[in-house]
């Protein structure tokens, strides 16, 4: 599980890269900062990295990642028609946006869809040492 819940916060974090990329390089006011959409995706690579660091079995994370996500993928998703002339102009950093907003949302939809794996059955126990 550990595995998935990487992928996730990997993407958002691209994301995130690409949104702090575009901010430095055409220099956003202030205000930009706290959009709905740049907070979604801060809190959706939040919520992955605690899920990835603690290994966390449970699927709900992933629920209050693509909530958060959402409103980032669904913006790019509606803009779609204009992706390739926006991805000419801005570059690298909006190709990062865009990866990493489809693919935190694809990430997080699939940890939800996806059946955890099982747990390992195989015990490693270790010899017990013979004390005269």
């Amino acid at each position: 599980m550990r595995q998935r819940w990487e992928w996730l916060a990997g993407s958002s974090l691209v994301s995130l890269v690409g949104i702090f990329w575009l901010f430095a390089r055409y220099g956003a006011p202030a205000s930009a900062w706290a959009s709905v959409e740049i907070i979604g995706m801060i809190l959706c690579g939040a919520v992955a990295l605690v899920a990835a660091l603690r290994s966390y079995a449970r699927k709900w994370p992933a629920g209050v990642a693509l909530v958060c996500a959402a409103p980032m993928a669904q913006n790019i998703l509606l803009s779609f028609p204009t992706t390739m002339e926006l991805m000419l102009h801005l570059g690298v950093p909006y190709l990062m946006l865009l990866v990493g907003s489809i693919g935190a949302a694809a990430a997080a939809t699939a940890i939800l869809a996806m059946r955890p794996p099982p747990p390992p059955t195989d015990e490693i126990v270790a010899r017990a040492r013979v004390v005269r």
